[in-house]
């Protein structure tokens, strides 16, 4: 990995850090996926997405997310959360071999902070 891939990586995963305190209050990651508020429907949409990010189709999988978004449902604001933070845990490798970026990565948490209204969080570190 690169130092300018290995700085994008550290800072997409401060920027979903900082989104999830400010929207939900946890510190952790992993308290996303134990607090949907509708457990059984957004936990079957998140690893279907993940699903499909392992058998390499990540733009089908990210235009489903954008397909599924509704900006008044915070569930789907900690799933797009947590889909980003997945796609970023996948090594520069994986990410290459199916025509994806981490630039790719970033771009999509640009849109997803405008459609939940957290631009102005993202904008120091992304934009």
């Amino acid at each position: 990995m690169s130092i300018k891939q290995d700085y994008i990586l550290r800072i997409i995963d401060q920027v979903i850090d900082l989104i999830i305190e400010n929207a939900f209050g946890f510190k952790k990651k992993e308290e996303l996926s134990e607090n949907f508020s509708n457990t059984e429907n957004s936990t079957e949409k998140y690893n279907k997405l993940k699903f499909l990010v392992d058998e390499g189709k990540i733009n089908d999988a990210e235009n489903m997310l954008f397909e599924i978004l509704n900006n008044n449902n915070l569930d789907d604001l900690k799933i797009a959360l947590l889909f980003y933070d997945y796609l970023n845990s996948k090594s520069d490798e994986f990410l290459n071999d199916n025509n994806f970026s981490r630039e790719e990565i970033k771009e999509g948490l640009i849109d997803i902070s405008k459609k939940f209204g957290y631009n102005h969080l993202v904008q120091i570190y992304l934009m």
